[in-house]
């Protein structure tokens, strides 16, 4: 799938995990933008950076879903 369909599937995904009824959002990247090559910190800071790193590490081994297809545009959604 392309990455637009990917990041659809991962926000689906998220919601299903955290037990959302709304597992989809139309429109919610029209407005998104690509971050290029620059870095985590660069784009939101070494602190947004930090905070969600710490928060990554809890989720290790929950979040991403593993699946067989590893190699799907979904695994590659981080921050």
């Amino acid at each position: 799938p392309s990455l637009p369909a990917a990041r659809e599937h991962v926000l689906s995904y998220l919601a299903n995990f955290l037990g959302w009824p709304q597992r989809s959002c139309p429109r919610c990247f029209h407005e998104w933008k690509e971050s290029g090559k620059t870095s985590p910190e660069e784009r939101m800071g070494a602190e947004t950076t930090k905070i969600l790193l710490d928060h990554g590490k809890v989720l290790e081994g929950i979040w991403p879903p593993r699946r067989r297809e590893d190699g799907l545009p979904e695994q590659q959604c981080r921050i």
